[in-house]
């Protein structure tokens, strides 16, 4: 994959971060990839599905549909999630102590996210980022 077609987030490690816009134009049929967190190597691929006018009554950032819960923070990237959900399910895995206190004995990785709750944290932010008026000195 070429340079251009990769983008990165940046880490809580205070690694560098770069923007997460991609480059788009004429190229809707191929996703783009980022990495989150550079230290667990967690890679996303995003695929534009469409492109629609913006709506002046809707505030952005906006979630259109999500499945599945996500990891949590620092949980060791896929591999360290992976081996996480093996020990979760499995009663006389070595790790299933560890894998209680990180998931809980309640998690479900394919539980449905609360979409209400994903959008009232994304308008916070659209809030947090919007443009304010300068006061005249």
């Amino acid at each position: 994959m070429s340079r251009d077609r990769r983008l990165f987030a940046s880490g809580h490690d205070g690694t560098p971060s770069y923007p997460l816009c991609p480059p788009t134009h004429g190229n809707h049929d191929s996703p783009f990839h980022y990495l989150y967190d550079f230290g667990d190597g967690w890679e996303h691929s995003v695929k534009i599905e469409g492109i629609a006018p913006a709506e002046p009554h809707i505030s952005y950032l906006r979630l259109l549909d999500a499945n599945g819960m996500r990891p949590p923070e620092d949980s060791g990237g896929p591999w360290g999630y992976a081996e996480t959900l093996e020990a979760l399910s499995d009663p006389a895995h070595e790790y299933l102590e560890q894998a209680l206190d990180i998931l809980g004995d309640d998690y479900d990785p394919n539980a449905q996210p609360n979409i209400e709750m994903i959008h009232a944290r994304l308008q916070a932010l659209a809030r947090k980022w919007a443009p304010r008026q300068r006061k005249a000195k």
